[in-house]
């Protein structure tokens, strides 16, 4: 993975520095190559490519949870030496548990969705007694805020019928669910609009040929430097970031991928002496498992109610 695929794989998540999502169903490549200065046909080729590798896999569509208020916590857990491929096996199952990135020595990192503070608290509790942790920190993330209250039972069923294959064709959609292509364009548009889908990749980015991925999590002295410190750490890894969380006042991370675990190391160095930064961590990834397609299961109570109406009151 070079410095164009980076920016590619960020543009196509319309560049937002937040987990990899976008709330834009399908960006135009002809777009993002005018972005970067690339023709359209080299874009589609690092795509394909990035398919080929299995660093993208697919992509999931699911509506914003904040819909449903949901929030979102990265949380890293500093587990006790054990079998930790037993301790995955049972982190797959916690309710909320949407990723997990298996670090390289004895962490963990989790992605979890949670409805407020007390199921947040209740759900680390079960993590904690999984890992045994000896440390737990949390990164708070953020959805955009969505500029509608409900979905319509048809923008349940397009959603539905596009969460494992977001990019299927829109007239594959309306012959499926008996709507016109424009009906499934028109919905999809307008949903767009009102920030309420997110298009998630699905990742291996364990699988980076020739590359080591990390995630470099680094916390604030105070609230003020955290302006400075974000924009210098984005500048700085500008050609190897991924993508990152910043709207924690307290702490946030990066994804980076690096030539060499000697560069890693450097990485890590040079953040530790950015001045306002109060510490910092690098951890390797050994292995990330996706688990979104879970998130949609927490909304269930929308999605039974749209199982029980019949393809004629789709219009």
């Amino acid at each position: 993975m070079d410095e164009l695929d980076v920016r590619i794989f960020r543009a196509i998540l319309t560049g937002h520095l937040s987990a990899p999502f976008s709330t834009r169903l399908r960006a135009s490549l002809q777009e993002v190559g005018w972005r970067l200065h690339a023709d359209d046909m080299t874009v589609r080729n690092r795509l394909k490519r990035f398919q080929e590798e299995g660093f993208v896999s697919g992509w999931i569509l699911l509506p914003n949870p904040s819909l449903f208020g949901y929030r979102m916590t990265v949380v890293m857990v500093d587990a006790s030496p054990g079998p930790k491929e037993d301790m995955l096996d049972e982190l797959k199952l916690v309710h909320g548990v949407v990723a997990i990135l298996d670090f390289q020595g004895d962490s963990i990192g989790l992605v979890l969705l949670h409805e407020n503070e007390q199921t947040l608290s209740s759900t680390l509790g079960l993590i904690s007694r999984i890992t045994h942790a000896e440390n737990i920190t949390l990164i708070h993330g953020r959805f955009p805020a969505p500029q509608l209250s409900r979905l319509a039972d048809t923008d349940w069923a397009i959603i539905r019928n596009l969460e494992k294959d977001a990019l299927k064709p829109y007239v594959q959609v309306a012959k499926e669910l008996g709507v016109t292509p424009r009906t499934v364009r028109n919905r999809l548009q307008r949903l767009e609009r009102q920030n309420a889908l997110m298009l998630h990749p699905t990742l291996d980015i364990a699988s980076v040929d020739r590359m080591v991925c990390l995630v470099l999590f680094y916390s604030y002295t105070n609230h003020g430097a955290k302006s400075g410190v974000d924009q210098a750490m984005v500048g700085h890894f500008d050609d190897c970031y991924l993508w990152g969380t910043l709207t924690d006042p307290e702490r946030a991370y990066l994804v980076l991928v690096a030539p060499t675990q000697a560069s890693v190391k450097q990485h890590l160095q040079w953040t530790k002496r950015l001045p306002g930064v109060a510490g910092a961590r690098a951890q390797i990834v050994v292995e990330n498992i996706n688990l979104w397609e879970k998130a949609i299961d927490l909304f269930r109570q929308p999605a039974m109610l749209l199982q029980s109406s019949t393809r004629r009151r789709v219009k």
